[in-house]
């Protein structure tokens, strides 16, 4: 986190806004990051990864983190949106997250830890389960996830594109999604609940581009 913090300083916020830090903040970004990481380890030893060399998994990782992205989208799209359509998911799990209109990177892990489990952990599990990986794709993978999951909740005014590793995938396809849709979900709460790409959004009604933000966070 402090890496993405450290290449995106001279960058722009969308809207004026400050990182800040307090005692409560920093336990539940330590208590969110406790349960990624028990996540991981569930992962490592209960699900059965292939055992390749490192130059198949070097060639294979473009098309089986693609799969990944869109399969754990999918699972987190559809919890994420019921958590807000939810009154009870929404005001004593999900309301947590959403108290931070003006997100910086430090509100990437501000959830309440069982909203975590159901959005993040979850979603991870199941996708992870059913794709052919090894370990080492894994560890790519995941490295890639929390860069991807920071790099969403900057608040900078970026170019930078989902699915950096190849871009013209999402660009072919026009699901490409950056910074300021994920801006747009948390001031206005009902779009944009996808994380990776903008497929699901788009393709249940729910997507809203740049020129909405545009339109109505800069009158």
């Amino acid at each position: 986190m402090s890496f993405i913090a450290y290449v995106q300083r001279n960058k722009q916020y969308i809207t004026p806004r400050s990182c800040q830090y307090s005692v409560e903040s920093i336990s539940i970004f330590l208590l969110t990051i406790f349960i990624e990481t028990c996540t991981y380890y569930f992962a490592l030893h209960s699900i059965t990864f292939r055992d390749t060399c490192i130059f198949y998994d070097l060639l294979t990782f473009v098309p089986i983190s693609f799969l990944f992205e869109l399969m754990y989208d999918f699972i987190h799209y559809w919890i994420h949106r019921i958590s807000h359509v939810n009154k009870f998911l929404y005001l004593y799990l999900h309301q947590y997250h959403h108290s931070k209109t003006d997100v910086t990177f430090m509100d990437t892990y501000y959830q309440h830890p069982i909203d975590f489990v159901l959005s993040n952990s979850i979603p991870l599990l199941i996708t992870i389960s059913m794709i052919d990986m090894s370990k080492y794709q894994f560890a790519m993978m995941m490295t890639y996830k929390t860069i991807v999951e920071v790099s969403g909740h900057t608040g900078k005014n970026i170019n930078q594109k989902s699915f950096p590793q190849f871009p013209w995938i999402p660009a072919y396809f026009d699901i490409s999604l950056c910074t300021h849709d994920h801006d747009i979900h948390h001031r206005y709460f009902n779009y944009n609940f996808s994380k990776r790409f903008s497929l699901w959004d788009k393709v249940f009604g729910t997507y809203k581009p740049n020129s909405y933000c545009e339109n109505l966070l800069y009158k």
